[in-house]
């Protein structure tokens, strides 16, 4: 049975946008879903594993799908064009130069791989072990490499990278609000807290949590100081304003000296 061509562009133009949303709503969510903590053991992580995977996979089958859909094969077109010799491999990193970090890319999950297959328990180095569900088991690793091959082939314009920038400052900003509360003991995400113990918020562990604002807070300014730079009103720069000093306020109280000497 034959689709019509103009079903196919159709068909073609809307995976982008669908893929779009699933990656927002992937970076969005993981920092944030935890499950009830007399749920399940590991109620920080397997959410977190789970919500990524099944992402991941949807967005696998969307980017199939596209591939599909598009009038002709990219691997086919190249095909034809694809001599071997250092001078063809130089003009072929010369066409896209940004084919050197995918290689690199590809290296990394081929050593993961092959450590895989000669660990001394490949079953756990590939699907991670029962008390380390979010290590760095093969499964997981494949996972993480496909969602950032995906992102980076998919990410064609400005307004993407900046939608991209903003579901990680608005997801740090909601994990920082709930390391605050935490701190303050008027929200419990886990156990309760000591006058020594530092927030975790939704991500389990102090260190993790100062570890991820050390990431958001950079976006987060940076968003900022070029909204506030084009004149916007006083109501958004006090948004700004307070998203920012919530995130460095949840990175004091996650008590994580490596995390703030990283920030610096």
């Amino acid at each position: 049975m034959r689709f019509p061509a103009s079903g196919k562009v159709r068909f073609g133009w809307r995976l982008p946008a669908a893929m779009e949303g699933l990656w927002l709503v992937t970076v969005l969510a993981i920092p944030i879903v935890i499950a009830p903590q007399d749920a399940m053991i590991f109620h920080y992580q397997l959410p977190k594993i789970v919500l990524l995977r099944g992402m991941v996979s949807l967005m696998a089958a969307l980017w199939l799908l596209r591939w599909l859909s598009t009038q002709a094969s990219p691997i086919a077109s190249h095909r034809s064009n694809f001599t071997l010799g250092w001078h063809s491999f130089k003009r072929w990193i010369s066409a896209q130069p940004d084919r050197l970090l995918l290689m690199g890319v590809l290296a990394f999950v081929c050593l993961n791989f092959l450590s895989a297959i000669f660990s001394v328990a490949p079953g756990v180095s590939t699907w991670g072990g029962f008390k380390v569900p979010d290590g760095y088991g093969l499964h997981n690793v494949a996972a993480y490499v496909v969602f950032f091959l995906i992102i980076a082939r998919c990410l064609t314009s400005r307004a993407q990278v900046w939608r991209l920038l903003a579901a990680v400052a608005a997801s740090g900003g909601i994990v920082a609000l709930i390391g605050v509360l935490q701190r303050l003991n008027v929200l419990t995400a886990g156990a309760p807290l000591t006058s020594v113990d530092g927030a975790a918020s939704t991500l389990g562990d102090p260190l993790v949590l100062g570890a991820y604002l050390a990431l958001t807070v950079p976006v987060t300014i940076g968003l900022a100081a070029i909204r506030i730079s084009r004149g916007f009103s006083f109501g958004e720069q006090g948004l700004w304003v307070l998203l920012i000093a919530v995130q460095m306020l949840a990175l004091v109280y996650s008590l994580s000296l490596s995390a703030a000497v990283g920030l610096i």
